[in-house]
């Protein structure tokens, strides 16, 4: 009885801990104008950031872990209470981070079990955003 309670039991605990997985997603600015660009930028999480980014360079703005492994896209402004970008004029960018279609958005395995992955959303700037 105690050996078939022990397999049962280490039959569960293998299971469970096989699907939780996780999510690692970043936001990135890339800066494809001819100037550097200033980026601020706050998280519903409560971290924030106001960083430089030189032309032709890219600056990672956030991170965070989910709990779970998934390959659901998901919207990439929902992480932002707030988001800005302008030039070494001070001129704001007309492109809005509110807009799917402004980011780009890759998804990849990394690991199958526990279901594991890594989404990248990238918010590129070019000199006519300005």
């Amino acid at each position: 009885m105690n050996v078939k309670f022990f397999f049962v039991s280490a039959l569960m605990l293998f299971v469970f801990t096989a699907c939780e997985g996780e999510t690692t997603r970043t936001w990135t600015v890339q800066n494809n104008s001819s100037s550097t660009i200033y980026v601020t930028s706050a998280t519903y999480a409560g971290s924030s950031t106001s960083d430089s980014v030189l032309a032709n360079q890219s600056q990672i703005i956030a991170t965070d872990v989910l709990d779970e492994g998934t390959d659901s896209e998901g919207i990439p402004s929902e992480e932002f209470s707030s988001f800005s970008v302008s030039n070494s004029s001070g001129v704001s960018t007309t492109k809005s981070y509110q807009n799917v279609e402004n980011w780009n958005s890759t998804i990849e395995q990394t690991k199958s079990t526990p279901a594991t992955f890594e989404h990248q959303y990238i918010f590129t700037v070019t000199d006519a955003d300005f």
